[in-house]
Formats: structure tokens, sequence, C-alpha cells
């Protein structure tokens, strides 16, 4: 079969059998010439290549994984990147456009939101700056990551690339330092920026004012589980500033989050401490997160990085294992600019107008003219009017200041850390982490664990999740909490340290203002790990895996007093109120308590708010909606019969919509079938291509207050669209496992394109050792 002819017709096929029909064959046929095309554009398993200057082998293990094995440290980045393209070739190049606003190039005018939004920020321009502050041993590994890189590129241009490229019709540019800096930059702004996070409480106060209802809608849920260890006192710093006494703002935010805790050798069976991490981030395919042991020099490490990026994010070394969690303090603020009537390019600022800066950019869109993008400039940053949320686009002046604008040095210190020999050094490299905040766990083969939160924290006047005023010299930043002053502890008395995205420390020295989720995650470990005994790998493991919710614990008997309070009698309550709060495959009291909860707090929440802001405010405001099933002190229904009828209908609609989504029968009914994955990939444009591409869906325990977590939309039946995206456990004392969703390579003609799925949502690990396995290998020699 002609390849060209081949994917000329993939490129405009809806179906299969358009395809047959345009290539004129059958469709077995058809299927045939597609998944060989496919497996042709799988690089070969092994082979030797020159690489000057370079000696390293790099041998794949049962899952794919490069194991590199390398002279000197710099040699095994460079087989790191050569593996990492070799693999994930597109995506990385899919990332790099992301980063710098170039994906509307490739896609067309369905990603020009996101161009404009890389444009605005300038990742491009904060990674370039970021290149050339950067130390020069770290820009030489930096460097040599990119040479392989290069090399991978280059094999593949001359014996087939990704087949998303032939699709798109386009070859990448070669790979430099700045873009794994912008990449990098990118998915800071993903876990930080955040826009509604801002925009909703300031819509919500305009909405119903400053009274009790806008205080009850944001009421945290959940009680107070700190991470800071409950037994340990606060440190003797200095307390900062006026407000600094007050408990920390929280505004529970939409992100799932992340899991991680160590396990001291005091409390763990084998004797050394056990490490467990899992981040929670969208769930896409190919992953995010790039599995590899590294072996060169000082260095020897394995774990996963971000794609793009070398180092390892989540890992171990000969001597120190560590992961960490987004801590979610607030690292940006929107101001309202003030601009003059007479001359709106000036805005307003204490010493005077001023005017408004400005660049240009053009976007090249495929199948539609170029965009021309003005973007205008405040001393605090960037005008963003336009990209904010739909609801918060009110024609006024808007800017951001973001932590991530100025540049940071995080790609430094995860090739430093690294190296670490002992928690304490390995909290040293930590020093240049300062963006995003992260709670970071941390555990040496000397049997000391310990805890760094790590970032540049702005020093505010006032802390206050709204709109701040670019005119008002009050609201601007101070400074940043010194690194000393940010909390760090080693072992607490009860032997172990965990984080779930939760609040660090109510009443620390300094301010630490976030947007933490409940804590139904955090009670859970401390549940967990404070039962009397040692901790077992085997015990964390089915921790890491662990399906019961806290929430549904103390809410599901509340919610059934309500209904029937408010009349109903149905047989399904009393599943409800005997259910044990497990987000079990084979539960029908978890689709249906959830399925009602959505229901209700759609009643709730769209009573006095505009339906479009359900997706923003679920599960933001869900301590409002499980507290009305106790009443309604402030009066947010008119009436005990409306809240009534609302509790009736909100039961009726959940009811109907599960018979729509998963049939009558109702003794059919199960957590599983409606809470699956589905694994998409950004070319999912056609059935056919969805096909090829996506895989699922997959049923999974766990709900998003979880510790196998994972989100969903409220407009969308319990599909998961973040969550797990890798589970990480080291057992100091035994092995390192790991897993997740997907699979290592990016070709969807590999094996291991999907391999690790069927682990991830069945409760299992792949083995992820120190040390070089046999199998297939590449040697990359310098001559």
């Amino acid at each position: 079969m002609n390849t060209d002819l081949l994917l000329a017709a993939l490129r405009t096929a809806a179906t299969w059998d358009d395809l047959a029909a345009q290539l004129g064959v059958g469709a077995e046929t058809a299927r045939t010439h597609v998944y060989d095309l496919l497996r042709s554009r799988v690089p070969a398993g092994g082979g030797e290549v020159i690489a000057f200057g370079v000696d390293a082998r790099i041998t794949r293990d049962a899952w794919g994984i490069p194991h590199v094995a390398a002279g000197s440290e710099a040699e095994a980045y460079y087989g790191l990147g050569f593996a990492m393209a070799q693999d994930r070739l597109w995506q990385m190049d899919y990332l790099r456009r992301v980063a710098y606003g170039t994906l509307a190039e490739v896609l067309g005018p369905g990603a020009l939101e996101g161009d404009r939004l890389a444009r605005t920020l300038n990742f491009r321009g904060t990674a370039e700056q970021g290149v050339v502050q950067t130390s020069e041993q770290s820009r030489t590994l930096l460097e040599y990551f990119c040479g392989g890189v290069n090399l991978a590129r280059t094999l593949a241009l001359r014996d087939g690339l990704p087949i998303e490229f032939s699709l798109l019709e386009y070859d990448p540019e070669a790979w430099t330092p700045a873009d794994s800096q912008a990449v990098l930059r990118a998915f800071w702004w993903q876990l930080t920026g955040r826009f509604q996070i801002l925009c909703l409480p300031e819509f919500v106060r305009r909405t119903l004012g400053e009274g009790p209802l806008f205080e009850a809608l944001f009421q945290p849920e959940g009680g107070r589980e700190t991470i800071w260890p409950r037994d340990v006192p606060h440190p003797d710093l200095p307390r900062w500033g006026a407000g600094s006494d007050e408990e920390p703002l929280v505004a529970d935010g939409a992100a799932p989050g992340s899991n991680n805790w160590v396990v001291g050798a005091s409390r763990a069976a084998g004797g050394s401490p056990i490490l467990a991490s899992d981040p929670h981030v969208p769930i896409v395919i190919p992953s995010v997160w790039y599995e590899a042991h590294l072996a060169g020099g000082a260095l020897e490490a394995a774990g996963a990085t971000y794609v793009g990026v070398p180092g390892i994010f989540f890992g171990r070394n000969r001597d120190v294992a560590w992961g960490l969690t987004n801590n979610i303090s607030l690292l940006r603020d929107l101001y309202l600019e003030e601009t003059d009537p007479a001359q709106p390019s000036h805005y307003r600022r204490p010493e005077g107008w001023k005017e408004l800066a400005a660049r240009r950019e053009t976007i090249r869109v495929r199948g539609a003219a170029d965009v021309e993008l003005v973007v205008q400039e405040t001393d605090h940053g960037p005008v963003v009017s336009d990209l904010l949320p739909g609801f918060a686009r009110t024609g006024e002046v808007v800017s951001v200041r973001w932590v991530g604008q100025e540049p940071t040095e995080e790609l430094e210190a995860m090739l430093g850390y690294a190296r670490a020999a002992t928690v304490p050094e390995f909290r040293e490299h930590l020093r240049k982490w300062h963006c995003p905040t992260f709670n970071w766990m941390i555990a040496d083969r000397e049997r000391q664990i310990g805890y760094q939160l790590t970032g540049k924290i702005p020093l505010r006047r006032e802390e206050k999740c709204r709109y701040r005023h670019g005119a008002d010299p009050l609201d601007r930043w101070v400074g940043y909490v010194p690194f000393e002053a940010l909390p760090a502890t080693g072992e607490p008395p009860e032997g172990w340290l965990g984080s779930a995205n939760n609040i660090v420390a109510v009443d620390w020295p300094y301010p630490l203002a976030g947007t933490w989720p409940s804590d139904y995650r955090m009670q859970r470990l401390v549940g967990a790990l404070n039962e009397p005994g040692l901790l077992s790998r085997e015990a964390m493991e089915a921790l890491q895996y662990d399906a019961l919710s806290p929430r549904a614990v103390e809410w599901a008997a509340p919610a059934v007093a309500a209904l029937r309070a408010a009349g109903l009698d149905d047989p399904l309550l009393d599943e409800i109120a005997a259910w044990d709060g497990r987000y079990a495959v084979d539960s029908r009291p978890a689709v249906v308590f959830e399925s009602f909860f959505v229901e209700w707090a759609r009643q709730v929440l769209t009573l006095r708010l505009p339906p479009q802001l359900l997706t923003y405010l679920f599960p933001a405001s869900i301590g409002l909606v499980e507290q009305l099933w106790l009443g309604d002190p402030v009066g947010w229904f008119e009436g005990a019969e409306a809240r009534h009828t609302a509790l009736r209908t909100a039961w009726s609609e959940a009811l109907a919509g599960l018979e729509g989504q998963l049939g009558v029968d109702r003794e059919a009914w199960s957590w599983g079938r409606a809470h699956v994955l589905v694994l998409r990939h950004p070319l999912g444009a056609t059935p056919l291509l969805t096909e090829l591409f996506q895989r699922g869906p997959v049923s999974h325990p766990g709900t998003w207050n979880t510790l196998n977590n994972s989100l969903y939309d409220p407009n969308r039946l319990f599909e998961t669209t973040s969550g797990v995206s890798y589970r990480l456990l080291v057992d100091l004392a035994g092995p390192t496992q790991a897993v997740t969703p997907g699979g290592q390579s990016g070709h969807p003609g590999s094996p291991h394109y999907d391999d690790q799925l069927p682990l991830w949502a069945g409760g299992a690990y792949h083995p992820l050792e120190l040390g070089n396995t046999e199998g297939e290998h590449w040697v990359l020699r310098s001559e």
C-alpha cells in the first residue's frame, strides 16, 4: 500500500468504511494496512549509532523503560534525551507548541485560545532568560539532553517520524535548552495559574454581596487536618506583618491534587523508610510522565520526569527517595487596572498615569488567516482580560502578576537533588525551587525522613481571594517568605509525614495563603497511618489504591435523613444508609449517592448563580451543599418546603440520569459502569482517529475525595478527567515500583502504548529498579 495514499485517506476518512472505500480495498485489508503503518513508525528496539563525545548504553526493560548506563552524568542525560525522543518526539513537540503558542499552526483554530494564553504570558521569553541564568554545570547537562533528543530526531527523519507528524504534514524542529525551560514553565502555569480561583469569588461577591450567603458558599469542606505534624510546635520565628495571626485563607479549589507520605524506619516493617507519591493532573495519552533509570558519574537515579525535561521529578537514587504534591499557595494575583477615559492606553499608578506597554505577536493558524495579537503589559504583568473564564469577561482591564513570570531555577534544583545523599543535602537543593510551591517528602538510607515546603510565596499586606487594585500601593507585593521560614520538619512522634494538598499549618508565623481542597484525603491518611503496629509496603500499596471516602462516611447518613424528611421512601435509601463509603467498582450505593450528590449540588448552586458556573463551583462550594442537608440557617432557600422540593427534584433527576446512562434495571447499576477513564489524545478528530489513538473506557475505583483519586466533570456522568497520573512506591529496604495509566511509549503501534493501563486500573505496579536489565539495547558511541 502506498504510504502517501494511506495517510491522505486517514486525514479525511471518518470511519473504517470510509477509509476502505477511499483505498478501494476491503475493511479488513484497510485495517491491516493502517496497523502495519503504525507499527512501522515505532523505532527499532536496539542498534548502534555514533554520538560524538558520548558513550552510553540504553537497555529497555519489559515495560519499555530505558535504563541508561554512561560514563558521566552528562552522557547519562544525553541517553535520556535520546530515549525520550524515541518514545515521545511528537508529544515533546506538542508540549513545546503549547508553551510557545504555536499549536494552532498545526491543529487549526481550535487551539487559538491556548496560543493566546502562552503568547500573553510569554513563556518563551521567560524560558530564554532562564537558560541565560542557569549555572554552567546545569546548562551543560541540559545541552547534553538536547543533543540526545536531536540525535533521535535525526534518525526519525531518516527512518520515519511518529505518525502524528505525518498526519499533520510537518517535521519537528531541533530541540533547544529553552524548549525544556518553556515546557516546564507552561506546566507551572497549569499547576498555579487557575484564573477561576480568583475570578469566581469576585463574581460571586458581586452577585450575592458580602453577607452570609457569600460566606456560606465558600465555607471550607471537611475539618482542618494540617501537613505540619500535630505534636510538633511551630519554630520560633518572628511573626510577619499585619494579619499573620489569622487563620490562612482557604477557598477550596477544584483541582484534585496529589498525595505523598513517608513512613519512618521506626514504623516501617522492613526497618527502613517507605515513601509513596502520586501526582494528580489531567490524565491523557501519552502520559505527561516519562520513566527512566539513569546511571553515570555521580548520578544513579530512577523515577519519572515531565516529558521534555531532564531530571527526575518523583523517584530515588541509591541513598534518597522523594515525592511531592502541589501546595496550591497563591502565587498570582489579578489586578483591576483603572484606565484613563481620555487615553485608554494609559493606566493609573500611585504616582500618576502611565502608558501601557505593548508587543505584537502573529499567530499562524492552519486552514485560516493569521491572527495578530497585541499584548498589553502593566508593571504588574500582562493584561489578561480576554483570557479569563467567560463569566469574568466584563470589559474591565485586568492584569496578572505571577511568580512564574520571573526566571526561576527549578530545573537546576532538579538536576542537583538527584545526586543528594541525605535528607539535609536534598533539602539544600530545594532552595532553588521557586515555582510552584510543592510539599516535598524525603527519606534516606540513614533512616531520616523529612518534609519541606518550597516556593516563593508572595508577602501581601492583606490576604484576600479577590481582585486587587493596580493603583493601590497597599495591594502590591512586598517580598517573599524566606526559605528559612517555610515549614520544614524531620520525623514527628507518630513516625510518618504526609500531605494531600491540605492546609500546611494554622497560625504559622508567616502568611501561607492558598486554595487547598478539603482535608478528607488527609483524614484518611491520618487514620490509616496512625493505626497501631508496623506499616508494611503491602499496606502502603493498599493505601495508594484506597477507595474509602471519609466524605461519604460523614455525609451519607445525613443525606438519607434529609431525603426522608422531604417525604421520600425508596429502598435505595436503605442501601446508602448501610453503605461503608467505599467507591468500589461493583458498588451500587456509590453510584446512586454520587449521582444524587451532583444533582443536589446543581439544585443548590444554580438557585442563585448561573448554571454555566456549575463546573467552576463543583467541588469548590461543596461545603454549603453538604451543610444544607442538615438545615438552612442562612436562608439559601425560600423556606423549608422549597428546600424539600429541591431534595425531591435532585433525587428524581439523579435516578432518571442513571436510567438514561445505565438502563432501567437497577440491579445492573454500579460505580464501575459509570466511573470510567478514557485516555484521550489531541488527534482524536474523527471516530477513526479516536479509535487509533484513544484508549478506554476503563472502569476504576475511587472518586475525588479518596486517596485513589479522580475528578470528573459534573456535566458528564463520572468520566474521569483528572486524577492519579503516576504512582511511585519506594521501600528503601526493598523494591521500588510504579505505574502510570497508558504506557511508556507515545507510538500507538507500540505494545508499550497502553500496557500499564490494566495495572493502573487493577491495583498493581511494575518494578522500577536501580541497575541494568537484560534485553534489547542501543549503544551510543563516540566513534
